[in-house]
């Protein structure tokens, strides 16, 4: 195949794998959202956080909004309660930039604590009672009070759920779970790519040879008789 041509169908495959992948986050979080439980119908208490995370580990704020705002839309068609509020999608859409804001490729307990911290205190406490007000009608403080216990549990499971997974995915090569991607890589997580190994190794064999060349190497005999003039032995020439 051609340069060109080969140049301008890679793009197209990074392209595809990264539609491919949003596409399995998205499918991941609806199922998991089948899961919910709900003790009363304004409490949701959910592990949705957990492919819209790592949408936001391998692809920032872009692909965890995508991520979460689909699975929204998607869950609420398939459990039958018709199409859905946008401003609850949107809110989850926000809730996927924050977490993209804070774990697109660095994992770090400060940051997962943000990130949980600003979703459970600020966007679930006081945003999402809003749209449930103007949906249901119900007394906006009494929706504060009685999310408490579910900000507090979501809350923990975030900080307990995400260094374990979040953890464990940095560990491997993200280039290998997101090609093309831009992660920002560390030097000690990440090792280096397999291409500039092959390369060193190359580099370095050709030396080895020519030094064993020059150690094998006979020198001339000069008792040969020689119809000609005997060259002299230089010490140049191995070097």
């Amino acid at each position: 195949m051609p340069k060109n041509r080969a140049s301008r169908s890679h793009p197209a495959k990074q392209a595809t794998y990264h539609l491919v992948m949003l596409g399995v986050l998205t499918a991941m979080c609806t199922a998991v959202s089948l899961l919910t439980l709900r003790p009363v119908q304004t409490i949701k208490l959910t592990l949705s956080f957990l492919p819209v995370s790592i949408a936001a580990l391998l692809y920032g704020i872009p692909g965890a909004a995508t991520v979460a705002g689909l699975a929204d839309i998607i869950g609420c068609l398939v459990q039958g309660m018709g199409f859905p509020f946008p401003p609850i999608t949107l809110t989850e859409m926000l809730s996927g930039c924050v977490f993209g804001f804070f774990l697109h490729g660095k994992v770090r307990l400060w940051r997962i604590a943000a990130a949980a911290a600003v979703t459970q205190f600020c966007i679930s406490a006081f945003v999402t009672p809003c749209w449930l007000h103007l949906l249901y009608g119900m007394n906006y403080p009494t929706l504060l009070v009685s999310r408490i216990p579910q900000i507090l549990i979501m809350f923990s499971g975030e900080m307990i759920l995400l260094p374990l997974l979040l953890g464990r995915i940095q560990r491997l090569d993200l280039r290998k779970l997101a090609p093309g991607a831009t992660v920002p890589r560390s030097k000690k997580m990440l090792s280096p790519p397999l291409s500039e190994k092959k390369k060193n190794e190359t580099e370095a064999f050709p030396a080895k040879a020519t030094v064993l060349e020059c150690a094998t190497a006979p020198e001339m005999d000069d008792t040969a008789p020689s119809p000609k003039e005997k060259r002299p032995v230089s010490d140049s020439t191995c070097t």
